[in-house]
C-alpha cells in the first residue's frame, strides 16, 4: 500500500508537505500519515498506517485533545487547537492542529510550534516581571500578521 502511494505523482506533494496529515478512520486506525505527521509523534510511517491510536497510545482516550478528535469524528465538525503532547518518554512539544472530517473518518493536520510557544511564554514572563501587561492575542497578531499563536 504505501509502495503504491509513493508510485502516484498526485501523492507526492502530501510526501513533502512541512504540515503533518493524518487521515484516522472510524476505528481509529492511521489509513494515511505523511512523514512530518510521523516526526510530530516520533514514529516511523511504516509503524502508524494501519495501526490502532488508541492501542498505540492506551491513554489517549483521557485527553482533552482526544475528546476534541472524538467530537469532530462523532458530530462531523471542523475544529482547531493548540495541544501540548507528551509522549511516552514524559517529554512533550506544543503542536498546532486542525481537523477536518473527511469519508474515511477525520484528518488531521498538525505543524511544530514549539519554539514559538515557548518564546511566547518568555515574553509574557518578560512583560509581566517588568509590570508590562502582556500582549493579548489580538495585539500579537496585528504585530505578526497573525503568526504567534494564542497561548
Amino acid at each position: 500500500m504505501r509502495s503504491q502511494q509513493l508510485a502516484d505523482p498526485l501523492n507526492r506533494p502530501v510526501e513533502s508537505l512541512r504540515v503533518g496529515l493524518q487521515v484516522i478512520d472510524f476505528d481509529w486506525r492511521y489509513v494515511r500519515v505523511n512523514p512530518t505527521a510521523a516526526t510530530h509523534v516520533r514514529r516511523p510511517v511504516t509503524g502508524l498506517e494501519g495501526q490502532s491510536m488508541l492501542d498505540l497510545y492506551p491513554d489517549i482516550e483521557n485527553t482533552a485533545m482526544f475528546r476534541l478528535l472524538e467530537r469532530c469524528m462523532n458530530d462531523r465538525v471542523s475544529d482547531e487547537f493548540e495541544d501540548l503532547f507528551t509522549y511516552p518518554d514524559g517529554n512533550s512539544r506544543w503542536f498546532d492542529m486542525w481537523v477536518e472530517p473527511v469519508r474515511e473518518g477525520i484528518c488531521v493536520y498538525s505543524i511544530d510550534i514549539h519554539e514559538r510557544k515557548l518564546w511566547r511564554f518568555e515574553m509574557d514572563a518578560t512583560a509581566r516581571a517588568l509590570g508590562i501587561q502582556p500582549l493579548t492575542r489580538q495585539q500579537w497578531q496585528s504585530l505578526t500578521g497573525g503568526e504567534i499563536a494564542e497561548s
